[in-house]
């Protein structure tokens, strides 16, 4: 099992690969033009000119995560 699961840096807060379940990353699969208006009008309206922040960060990635370091 690869080092995305280990207890001390869960992936989507889980340890485990098999409680993913169908949240897993289709890799190699070209991106849906809705999906990517999806991510454009996400970007548009949560980030564009606004200064991200611990809050921002924790809402995100979940509280307490190591992605939020820098922010602390």
């Amino acid at each position: 099992m690869g080092t995305a699961y280990r207890e001390s840096f869960p992936c989507y807060g889980f340890t485990d690969k098999e409680q993913l379940g169908d949240m897993t990353v289709a890799v190699g699969v070209p991106m849906r033009s809705r999906e990517i208006a999806n991510i454009a009008k996400f970007i548009m309206a949560e980030i564009r000119e606004k200064e991200l922040d611990l809050g921002y960060c924790e809402r995100y990635y979940g509280a307490n995560s190591r992605n939020c370091d820098g922010y602390r």
